[in-house]
C-alpha cells in the first residue's frame, strides 16, 4: 500500500509527495521538508503530515492562511483517501492504495527515499554509511548554481541602518548556563562541529540534485566535496553540502558570521537584534532567549538574512509550537539547517547581488575554517 499527497489544482499542478508510513513530512513555501516556493499564500512552514496506515494525520502549523479539508478550515485532524486539503492556492488530494489511482508517469517524483529522523545529533553520534537511517530526506529544489539569486527573497526593504554587533568566536562551544527546552523535545546539546564526514553520506540528506549526488566519491570527506564543488562554481550545492553535514550549533554560527560579512553595515536595527540575540543564545541557551529569538524574527517579517538566521536558532531545539500549555510540536531535524542554509544564500545577494559569486567563496572558506579546525 502507498500514500502521497497530489496537487490537482494551483500552483505546482501535477506535483506528487511521496508519503512512508510513520514519516512525519512538513510543506511549506520555502523552509520545510517539501516546498513549493510558487505558491505565495502558503506559509514558509504551513502544515505537516504523517501517513498512520489507513489514515494520515494532518496538522496545520500556524499559517497565516489556514488548511481546508475540503472546503472546511482545520488545525489538527485526519485525512483519509480521497479527502482535499487546500493550502494557499493549491488543492492536495490525499491517495492511500495503489500509486497508480492517481499518477501520471509522466509527472515528476518530487519526494526522495526517506530515513527516520533523528531528533537529537551529537559530536558522539556517528552518521550511518549511505542509505542508512541518518535523518529525513528534505525536497529537492532545482540548481542555480550560475546565478547570484536566491530562493529566499526579501519582502520589503528594511528599516533604518544600523552596524551589527561583532560575533564572537565559537560562542557556542561551553555554554555557560542551564539549557530549558522542552521535555521531550529535540536538543542542540553538543550538535558542534562536522557530524556527517563523508561526501556519499551527506548527499543523502542535503538538498541537491542528482547531479550534484553522483559527483560525490566514495573516498571523499565532505570537505574534499565541498571544495570541488566551489571549484565548479557549484556553489549553492557546496553551501547546502557543507550546511546539512555541520551540527545545528555550528551552522547556526556559520550562518550568523555570513550575514555580518555579506551585509555588514547595511543592517537594520531590527535585524542586529535579531543577530545579538542569537549570539547571546549561543553562549546561554536559555528557552526565554529562544523565544526572545523567535519574535525578532517575525519583526523581520522571515525576510531578511538575519531574520533566517534567528529561525534556525529557534528550530534547532525545544518547541517550534507556542509556549506551555501549549502541547509542544517538534521541528524537522533539518530545519534548522534549511533556515541557516536560507540565510547565508541571502546574505549573498542582499547587497551588490553582482559579486555573489566572490561573497560565496568567502562564505566556504568560512564554513570550512570552522569544521577543519
Amino acid at each position: 500500500m502507498r500514500a502521497f499527497l497530489q496537487v490537482i489544482k494551483g500552483p505546482g499542478l501535477g506535483r506528487k509527495i511521496t508519503l512512508r508510513e510513520g514519516q512525519l513530512m512538513y510543506v511549506g513555501r520555502t523552509t520545510a521538508d517539501i516546498n513549493f516556493p510558487e505558491n505565495p499564500e502558503m506559509s514558509s512552514v504551513h502544515f505537516s503530515i504523517q501517513w498512520l496506515g489507513n489514515e494520515c494525520q494532518f496538522k496545520d502549523l500556524n499559517s497565516a492562511n489556514g488548511s481546508f479539508r475540503n472546503g472546511e478550515r482545520v488545525t489538527d485532524s485526519l485525512v483519509y483517501n480521497g479527502d482535499e486539503i487546500r493550502a494557499g492556492q493549491a488543492i492536495f488530494r490525499v491517495v492511500m492504495g495503489e500509486e497508480g489511482e492517481l499518477s501520471n508517469p509522466a509527472m515528476p517524483e518530487y519526494a526522495k527515499p526517506a530515513v527516520q529522523p533523528t531528533w537529537s545529533t551529537t559530536k558522539h553520534e556517528a552518521p550511518p554509511p549511505s542509505g542508512g537511517t541518518s535523518g529525513r530526506i528534505p525536497a529537492q529544489q532545482p540548481p542555480q548554481q550560475n546565478t547570484p539569486q536566491s530562493t529566499f527573497q526579501p519582502s520589503s526593504p528594511p528599516p533604518a541602518q544600523t552596524p551589527p554587533p561583532a560575533p564572537a568566536p565559537h560562542a557556542h562551544a561551553h555554554p555557560s548556563a542551564p539549557i530549558a527546552v522542552n521535555a521531550g523535545m529535540p536538543s542542540a546539546e553538543g550538535s558542534v562541529g562536522l557530524l556527517i564526514a563523508t561526501a556519499t553520506d551527506v548527499v543523502q540528506i542535503a538538498p541537491v540534485d542528482d547531479d550534484t549526488k553522483k559527483l560525490a566519491k566514495p573516498d571523499w570527506n565532505t570537505p574534499q566535496f565541498v571544495e570541488s564543488l566551489a571549484g565548479q562554481e557549484k556553489f549553492l550545492d557546496a553551501i547546502r553540502v557543507l550546511a546539512f553535514a555541520m551540527g545545528k550549533l555550528t551552522v547556526i554560527e556559520w550562518a550568523h558570521r555570513c550575514v555580518n560579512i555579506g551585509c555588514g553595515e547595511g543592517l537594520s536595527k531590527i535585524d542586529a537584534n535579531a543577530l545579538d540575540l542569537v549570539q547571546r543564545w549561543l553562549g546561554d541557551r536559555s528557552e526565554g532567549l529562544r523565544r526572545e529569538i523567535y519574535a525578532a524574527s517575525q519583526a523581520a517579517d522571515h525576510g531578511t538574512a538575519a531574520s533566517w538566521v534567528a529561525m534556525a536558532a529557534f528550530w534547532s531545539e525545544g518547541s517550534m509550537g507556542p509556549p506551555p500549555p501549549a502541547p509542544p510540536l517538534a521541528p524537522g531535524p533539518t530545519q534548522c539547517a534549511h533556515a541557516a542554509t536560507g540565510a547565508i544564500l541571502l546574505a549573498a545577494v542582499a547587497k551588490q547581488p553582482e559579486k555573489a559569486p566572490d561573497k560565496y567563496r568567502e562564505f566556504l572558506r568560512v564554513g570550512l575554517e570552522m569544521v577543519k579546525g
